[in-house]
């Protein structure tokens, strides 16, 4: 392997990520036990604010892990901890969620479309 090339993904999907590695680690992190209640929603891929966050997780430590040393430190410490901590957050995408309670639907913001859209609406002549 030449220096500029990185070793295969770890994973093949963020859902294998999540599934193997990210729950493991963070439900001992977070010091989960069962019947604790906990923001954690076993259908994630069901919130597009978690699975973004998910997603993006999972790929820079893909990204973190191909470097070695010290690489994991700043994926936990820059990326994941910041991350976990919105994701659990009282008011984080999983409120409404429990991984006793499982799934509870949420809702996107509302909006109405401007009749015209462009930078130019927002310019002052």
């Amino acid at each position: 392997m030449g220096s500029s090339e990185l070793p295969p993904q770890a994973y093949d999907s963020v859902a294998e990520w999540v599934a193997e590695y990210f729950v493991v680690l963070y439900g001992d992190d977070l010091a989960y036990r069962r019947g604790e209640p906990l923001r954690w929603c076993p259908e994630w891929w069901c919130h597009p604010g978690a699975a973004v966050r998910l997603d993006a997780l999972w790929r820079a430590w893909e990204y973190y892990r191909a470097r070695g040393g010290p690489a994991m430190s700043t994926w936990l410490l820059d990326h994941a901890d910041p991350h976990v901590s919105r994701l659990t957050a009282p008011n984080g995408p999983f409120r409404r969620c429990s991984v006793e309670d499982g799934h509870q639907d949420s809702s996107a913001l509302p909006v109405e479309m401007p009749e015209s859209w462009g930078f130019s609406m927002f310019k002052q002549v």
